[in-house]
């Protein structure tokens, strides 16, 4: 079945709604630098693409320095999700079952979705069934602060 908005616009729907909450109440405690894990969203900052905004499982913010962002061993810039559908703009590209580099992302972890962003100006539609599945992986970032 075909979703009844348009994959770009639902992704800017999430954005938006993930951004709102970015710049919300709810912030990490103003304390020193910490890690942690970027369950439910990542992306870069718009002052310094050197940091990103992290999303943890609980839906508190932090600012994370880039460079201190890995997962399974590989830093951010090589973090891949698999198996995703790819968006144009306004509709599906026809490629299914593609990987693809991460640019920042937005998952819903209980209805086991991710909203993405690739570097390559692609949008993709990812699912997961299990947490120990490939697109269920998040970075984790050990120079955290609260913004």
């Amino acid at each position: 079945m075909l979703p009844t908005l348009s994959f770009g616009r639902a992704y800017m729907a999430l954005t938006a709604i993930t951004s709102i909450l970015f710049s919300s109440s709810q912030v990490a405690a103003a304390d020193d630098t910490k890690t942690v894990r970027c369950g439910t969203g990542f992306e870069p900052t718009r002052e310094n693409p050197a940091y990103y905004r992290c999303l943890d499982d609980s839906q508190v913010l932090s600012i994370c320095k880039e460079d201190s962002c890995w997962e399974g061993g590989y830093r951010w810039k090589d973090f891949t999700f698999s198996g995703c559908d790819q968006w144009g703009e306004l509709a599906p590209t026809g490629k299914v079952d593609q990987s693809f580099y991460v640019e920042h992302f937005v998952a819903d972890n209980t209805a086991r979705t991710v909203q993405a962003h690739g570097v390559d100006g692609f949008y993709y539609h990812c699912t997961f069934d299990k947490p120990t599945d490939f697109n269920a992986r998040r970075p984790t970032c050990s120079n955290c602060k609260a913004p």
